[in-house]
C-alpha cells in the first residue's frame, strides 16, 4: 500500500477545483478580479449564455459544502 501524503491530497483538492473552473469558463468569460478576501475571490465576468455582465465570486470547496456558502459564479 502507498502513503498518499498531504501533498499528495493537495494535489488532487487543487486538480479538482481546477476541472470546476474550467467548466465554468463554458459560460462565463472573466474580465477582471473585484476583490479577494478569506472566504472567497469576486470576479466581473460576461455572462456568455445570456449576453450580459454578471459578478461572481469563486469560493473554495470546503466553504462551499456550508450551508451559507457558494452562491455565486463558482458556487451553488
Amino acid at each position: 500500500m502507498t502513503h498518499r501524503g498531504p501533498l499528495t491530497d493537495a494535489h488532487d483538492r487543487l486538480a479538482a477545483e481546477l476541472a470546476e473552473l474550467a467548466e465554468l469558463a463554458d459560460d462565463y468569460l472573466i474580465e477582471e478580479e473585484l476583490g479577494r478576501g478569506a472566504s472567497a475571490t469576486v470576479f466581473l465576468a460576461q455572462d456568455l449564455r445570456h449576453g450580459r455582465r454578471a459578478g461572481g465570486d469563486a469560493r473554495p470547496r470546503r466553504l462551499r459544502a456550508h450551508p451559507a456558502g457558494g452562491r455565486g459564479v463558482g458556487g451553488s
